[in-house]
């Protein structure tokens, strides 16, 4: 995902700098509620944390945002394979330039499987 995402930046000498801050806040975030949920919930934490917490309406709703939020990660997941496949002739010639269509294609039939 890494050589993609640097390669679609339209800067991409500011993408070591920028990597290393995604990367220093996504573990500073990881820790804190790691810790938080164990301090709260102790060795009974559930894996997601979101079956940790109490059932109610807040909850089910937060568990159903994160749900959609998975969903449409996929997209992003895919764009390795969105540049590999786009680059053979036979894709582009079958789509004529058209990579919006291709690209919904490929997500609708991940979706399905």
């Amino acid at each position: 995902m890494i050589l993609p995402v640097e390669q679609s930046m339209a800067d991409s000498s500011k993408f070591p700098g920028v990597f290393r801050q995604v990367i220093l806040h996504l573990t500073v975030a990881m820790i804190i509620i790691g810790a938080l949920s164990y301090s709260a919930f102790g060795s009974d934490t559930k894996n997601p944390i979101l079956f940790s917490l109490p059932h109610n309406n807040l909850v089910k709703a937060v568990q159903i945002m994160y749900a959609i939020a998975l969903f449409f990660s996929v997209p992003l997941q895919m764009f390795p394979a969105f540049n590999i496949l786009e680059s053979y002739d036979c894709f582009q010639s079958v789509f004529r330039g058209n990579i919006y269509i291709h690209r919904l294609l490929v997500v609708l039939v991940c979706g399905g499987v």
